[in-house]
């Protein structure tokens, strides 16, 4: 699709129509090109959510190999990292680290389980379980993961 076939909305202006983007030419000197961004966007979607996809199938991994908690998982399929887990649920980031140990998370109160199943919108008993199967591995889906089910 050329720029001049692009559909936008009435009224918009051109100038936000347009990217200008850099790639290189057949000698390899950098170009500067006007694009509509369709394509290389879509370029860094795919490896993003190959990269999200990776990382979810690694942790459902490590988690049915008993190598960390449940935890881990559910806070990996909802692209959330320790920092963030804690910060939604008001507690130290060391704390929600070792939270991702086996061990230690299989020693939590029920209070606590609440606490980050209201986090990741998931049930106590979703959190502390896996899903039967894992998620889809990189390319084997084009949908992204869904928050709380991790496939």
């Amino acid at each position: 699709m050329s720029i001049e076939d692009r559909v936008t909305r009435p009224g918009t202006p051109e100038r936000w129509s347009r990217i200008l983007t850099y790639k290189p030419d057949a000698d390899g000197t950098v170009q500067s090109v006007r694009d509509d961004g369709f394509e290389d966007s879509n370029l860094v979607h795919e490896v993003a959510w190959s990269l999200i996809h990776r990382n979810a199938l690694d942790a459902w991994n490590e988690a049915k190999a008993g190598r960390r908690s449940t935890l881990h998982y559910h806070m990996t399929a909802n692209l959330l990292n320790p920092d963030m887990l804690a910060q939604l649920v008001g507690m130290w980031r060391w704390r929600v680290r070792r939270h991702l140990r086996p061990e230690v998370f299989a020693g939590l109160s029920s209070a606590l389980l609440q606490k980050y199943a209201w986090a990741l919108r998931l049930t106590v008993e979703e959190l502390t379980s896996l899903p039967a199967q894992p998620p889809p591995a990189p390319g084997e889906s084009n949908n992204p993961p869904s928050p709380g089910t991790g496939g």
